[in-house]
């Protein structure tokens, strides 16, 4: 029985094709020894290439051992290569700031693929069974996940360069234990999986038990059920939001712009998995990466009015402008507050002054006659009463607390204020040249002049400004 549903799900997955290297990971315990057997047999149908790997944790002294040596000899039996590997995990989760249980998983995982690279392996088997699957869901759902959380274990996935897949997730532990007992096989057991000490097996010796005694005998089955009817839910959503993803997003060297007029159009679920691609995309995998981070970048989303940014990780930031939503890798500390470092510069009158800080030219040419002005609707050029002029001229970005009186208007604003009317996003305005003298703002390049340097009738001399960007 334990047979048939094991190869059932080899096969229904496209687990495993003949030929192909096939990678065990081997604890010890009932289900990894069951999953090696399992795959012995197999070998006689299909043939593959099979090694085993087994990672001591060094979490339990000398029992760690035994349990290695256990491993060793199980492949010496069958004449199986072995790759084994030691890793203090207690140092790796100091270390990272990581639990013990998430310290173990990520030493595995990294291990996996090193060996996988190395030696041009690309299957790794795991042996999750049934009863791993609803210990997890019940996880998820204590944890608040959202539905691909709840979607739990994957008999097949991506991770890194290997594709990790695990074909006794529709077997139970009883039945595997029953399985062994048959084969007269030996097996170890991992006292740390007997004692509540972590999460896991507080779920699995308290509230499973408990859970299964008092409400539902079959609650394994009906949340293993639970989780495939979630699996196939999320699965749609996540095929039409691959569809919807180039259609609403455009990446570029700055990060990933969300075009919000189309986004908005998106049913919640499918707008949060675009999301959720976005932040894939960005980082490269999906750790620390929550239900409430997407919650945050989809509610900025919905706004819309001015600008607004969140900090979702120590490394990625969302910020929305109006009609568009960037998402980004943070810029590290040493580039902090650009805009305080960036100098202002004296300009050449007449003349030209390269502004490398802003990637710009300003080419400056004085006149004396307004017939020589040609009023083209050019945002690159301006004309300004030089005599109006006080001090020198300068070139500079914007810096906290900037008023303009911008022409037409009877009194100055405040910079600010004047970029959110044009809703100018907030990455373009301190990267806006601004032409100065040594009391006022006199043009916003690109954008509008000040009323008190509008050339009039009696200007005497006329100061052209033409900005070109390098």
């Amino acid at each position: 029985m334990i047979y048939d549903k094991f190869t059932s799900d080899v096969k229904k997955y496209h687990m495993l094709h003949s030929q192909e290297k096939l990678l065990i990971a081997v604890s010890g315990g009932p289900d990894s020894v069951a999953l090696l057997l399992l795959f012995l047999k197999l070998t006689k149908k299909l043939k593959f290439d099979l090694s085993v790997v087994h990672i001591n944790h060094n979490l339990r002294a000398n029992e760690s051992k035994s349990d290695e040596d256990f491993v060793r000899q199980l492949c010496e039996d069958y004449c199986l290569k072995l790759y084994t590997r030691n890793i203090d995990v207690a140092s790796l989760a100091r270390k990272e700031k990581l639990s013990l249980e998430d310290a173990a998983r990520e030493a595995r995982y990294r291990t996996f693929d090193k060996i996988c690279k190395k030696y041009k392996i690309k299957i790794v088997a795991l042996a999750h069974t049934k009863d791993d699957q609803a210990e997890t869901y019940l996880m998820r759902i204590m944890r608040g996940a959202g539905l691909k959380g709840l979607s739990s274990i994957w008999p097949i996935s991506q991770n890194k360069s290997m594709v990790l897949i695990r074909p006794l997730l529709g077997v139970s532990k009883a039945e595997i234990i029953a399985f062994l007992k048959h084969e007269k096989q030996h097996y170890r057991i991992d006292s740390s999986n007997l004692t509540p000490d972590y999460h896991r097996n507080k779920i699995r010796l308290k509230a499973l038990p408990y859970l299964s005694k008092n409400f539902n005998p079959q609650l394994c089955d009906v949340l293993n059920r639970q989780t495939n009817i979630l699996r196939e839910a999320y699965q749609y959503i996540q095929k039409e939001a691959t569809i919807e993803y180039p259609r609403v997003c455009a990446k570029s060297k700055k990060g990933i712009n969300i075009d919000l007029s189309k986004f908005r159009k998106l049913d919640t679920a499918l707008a949060f998995e675009v999301l959720r691609i976005c932040l894939l995309n960005i980082k490269g995998h999906l750790k620390d990466i929550s239900y409430d981070n997407l919650s945050m970048l989809w509610q900025i989303s919905e706004n819309k009015a001015g600008s607004e940014s969140i900090i979702l990780t120590d490394e990625i930031r969302g910020v929305r402008e109006y009609s568009n939503l960037r998402i980004f890798k943070r810029v590290q500390s040493k580039a902090k507050d650009k805009r305080k470092k960036v100098k202002s510069k004296r300009l050449k009158i007449p003349g030209c002054t390269e502004f490398k800080a802003l990637n710009c030219r300003i080419q400056t040419q004085i006149l004396k006659s307004t017939s020589k002005i040609s009023y083209k609707n050019d945002p690159s050029l301006e004309y300004i009463d030089f005599d109006e002029v006080q001090g020198c001229l300068k070139l500079r970005t914007r810096i906290i607390k900037d008023k303009f009186k911008p022409l037409g208007l009877k009194s100055n604003k405040s910079l600010k204020r004047f970029f959110i009317d044009l809703k100018v996003p907030l990455s373009q305005r301190d990267n806006t040249p601004l032409i100065t003298d040594d009391e006022n703002i006199i043009w916003v390049a690109g954008f509008r002049i000040s009323e008190d340097y509008k050339v009039k009738k009696d200007t005497l001399r006329i100061l052209k400004l033409k900005i070109t960007y390098l």
